[in-house]
């Protein structure tokens, strides 16, 4: 059987409770797959300000990594994919919740296939192109999105973000809990990712994650908590994210926490931006 690694990221300014809320997931819900744990502290310069986070950790067997400068989560990956010499890498960002006692057997499950080079807990359509300038037309209400609709920065803004993005639907498996070989991790190109909108570039770009994985001639799936694998064109349907009542999802974050707390009206436009329904 192939080594598995599990990374996740600790980011500081989130404090401690982002951590304590994973680590009581992780500990109820073991994965039912031996595997190594990571944990990269992120934003702590050089180790400073940790004590608090340590303790949490006592009786957790884990690896630490302390990245020695700041860097989006993106970066924190590669660098995390580079410390390991694992054979899979499965990524959590820093608000995973784990929600199923064999949630990383079940991605591992469809990972080991020689036609799968990508599965991750949700998937989505959504164009950030297209929900900027959907936002500054709908919402005639808001003045200031109302001013910045007629002014000449939109239209540097929309042209500048039409050449990162495509347009609707523009499938992309999310960033917040993915698996995938270390090989091929590493393999990919992240360009240059320093800021928040180049790491989103890597996550639903034209040249994203999921897109250089297909053109390597493999499949890209979004894996349920009931253990079955879904196509790209099945992904709303798999009731994961921002689909329904999510009651399929394996590893819950900050936006499916969002959508499942929002009321119908809120829950509706969430599916629309993010589906087209």
């Amino acid at each position: 059987m192939p080594s598995v690694s599990v990374v996740h990221l600790v980011w500081k300014p989130l404090g401690v409770e982002t951590l304590r809320r994973f680590l009581s997931s992780y500990q109820q819900n073991t994965g039912g797959l031996n595997h190594q744990l990571l944990v990269v502290f992120n934003g702590f310069d050089d180790g400073k300000g940790l004590d608090a986070y340590l303790e949490l950790l006592e009786g957790v067997s884990y690896q630490p990594l302390i990245l020695s400068r700041r860097s989006q989560d993106i970066p924190a990956y590669f660098a995390a994919a580079s410390a390991v010499s694992s054979d899979l890498v499965c990524f959590l960002n820093s608000y995973s919740v784990l929600l199923d006692k064999s949630w990383l057997m079940k991605l591992y499950a469809h990972i080991k296939r020689d036609d799968v080079g990508l599965v991750g807990a949700t998937g989505s359509y959504q164009s950030l192109y297209c929900s900027v300038k959907e936002s500054m037309t709908e919402e005639p209400g808001s003045y200031s999105l109302k001013r910045l609709a007629s002014s000449p920065r939109r239209q540097w803004m929309l042209s500048r973000l039409k050449s990162y993005f495509d347009p609707f639907p523009n499938p992309h498996i999310r960033s917040s809990a993915f698996m995938l070989g270390r090989d091929l991790m590493l393999s990919l190109e992240p360009s240059r990712i320093r800021t928040k909108m180049q790491a989103m570039r890597f996550e639903s770009g034209k040249s994203n994650l999921t897109r250089q994985i297909q053109l390597r001639g493999l499949k890209a799936l979004v894996i349920g908590r009931d253990g079955k694998a879904y196509e790209q064109e099945n992904w709303f349907d798999s009731e994961t994210y921002k689909s329904g009542e999510q009651s399929n999802l394996l590893v819950a974050d900050n936006r499916t926490e969002q959508y499942a707390m929002a009321v119908a009206e809120a829950r509706r436009a969430m599916t629309k931006t993010t589906w087209g329904r």
